[in-house]
């Protein structure tokens, strides 16, 4: 099987560019070598248009309609699926917040299951968003990007003091004082958070297009299962500047051990994608399979954006559409699924014994917390004495 990546949107660490709002992956999959097989057609349709490939940037609406109902059928005959994975770039700043503050194995206030129990930390995410605004996000942003340390840290303590004045807006007063708990030791203790790093790698991988890297390659795998066929290759669109980090994360998860880690609340997350797959770097001209990816992301971009379509490159979408799945990281889809989970959670039956386990356990939780807390505490003053 056969993967073909293209993306759009990408804005390297400036990701609140007004403009592209947006990062989005599009991958062709295909049971047989696409780029092989169909290499003479894509050849013979630019030169029908009168350009050296088929980009769509560089065709535009109309010549774009000209080629669609070969595409079509080139789709049919492929057998062609498609993933779409997209981020809204300035909710990725949000969730990096959440990830780099309420962590509870480094800021000790943050109790053990708010953070741990996905459904809570996603709770979590989007009460602590609802109180960042633009400035606040591109602020902490800094510090995440930032090569120095000690600038990081005074950016960091700025954004989490500036944050700490907006808890009382949220509605309840148990997420208030959750919050307030866990922004505050965070201000007195930021040596405990991870959030610097001195390598570049590490801190790119902080960006859009390498956050949701991993659910692209969960994406191919999924047809892959589909179709019970190991991913033999996968090619993304050359770019100078990530295609390094890129090829680092595809050999992390496709080498990574197959076992599958239990995580609280029953669900169940395994590390490993497209094990034994090989990862290419390629130039778009010489890849028909990046051609048509790019093809479709720039008719569904045209499609959002409510330009017009012609017919035939409306009948191509609709092809299209009917073999594509979606995933998105975003604030919305993040309140979604809470109202999904949530629902089910009020209509679950509950017994008294099933309440006086769930108070046993956050009375322990919270006795843990105390004690780290004290215990930290402890040892820092000891360290600021010696």
């Amino acid at each position: 099987m056969y993967a073909y990546i293209d993306e759009t949107g990408n804005t390297g660490p400036n990701i609140f560019d007004l403009e592209q709002p947006i990062f989005t992956y599009g991958a062709l999959i295909t049971k047989t070598n696409f780029d092989l097989i169909h290499r003479h057609t894509f050849r013979t349709l630019a030169t029908r248009v009168g350009v050296t490939s088929l980009h769509a940037a560089e065709m535009g609406a109309a010549r774009i309609e000209e080629v669609a109902s070969k595409l079509r059928r080139v789709v049919r005959e492929a057998d062609a699926r498609f993933y779409i994975s997209r981020a809204v770039k300035s909710d990725v700043a949000a969730t990096k917040f959440v990830d780099a503050i309420f962590d509870s194995g480094e800021n000790l206030a943050v109790p053990w299951h708010t953070y741990n129990f996905r459904p809570l930390r996603l709770l979590l995410t989007v009460n602590v968003a609802s109180l960042l605004d633009h400035q606040l996000r591109r602020r902490f942003w800094a510090a995440l990007m930032s090569r120095s340390e000690a600038e990081c840290t005074i950016l960091l303590v700025s954004t989490l003091q500036d944050f700490l004045t907006r808890v009382d807006r949220l509605p309840d007063r148990r997420s208030q004082q959750l919050i307030r708990e866990a922004v505050s030791w965070a201000i007195e203790n930021p040596e405990s958070l991870y959030v610097h790093t001195t390598s570049k790698a590490l801190r790119y991988g902080h960006l859009p297009n390498i956050a949701i890297f991993p659910d692209l390659l969960w994406g191919i795998e999924l047809q892959s299962n589909k179709w019970n066929r190991a991913v033999k290759e996968i090619k993304h669109d050359r770019q100078q500047q990530f295609g390094t980090t890129l090829k680092y994360w595809h050999e992390l998860h496709s080498t990574a051990p197959p076992d599958a880690r239990y995580l609280p609340g029953g669900e169940t997350y395994t590390f490993r994608r497209v094990p034994g797959s090989a990862f290419q770097i390629t130039s778009h001209e010489d890849s028909p399979g990046i051609q048509l990816a790019d093809l479709v992301l720039w008719v569904l971009q045209r499609l959002e954006d409510r330009m017009p379509l012609g017919p035939e490159t409306a009948r191509f979408l609709r092809s299209v559409a009917s073999k594509t799945s979606v995933s998105e990281l975003s604030l919305a889809w993040i309140r979604e699924y809470l109202g999904d989970i949530f629902t089910k959670v009020d209509s679950a039956p509950l017994s008294e014994d099933d309440l006086q386990r769930g108070r046993n356990f956050l009375d322990e939780v919270e006795a843990r917390r105390r004690r780290a807390i004290e215990d930290y505490a402890r040892q820092k003053a000891k360290q600021m004495t010696a």
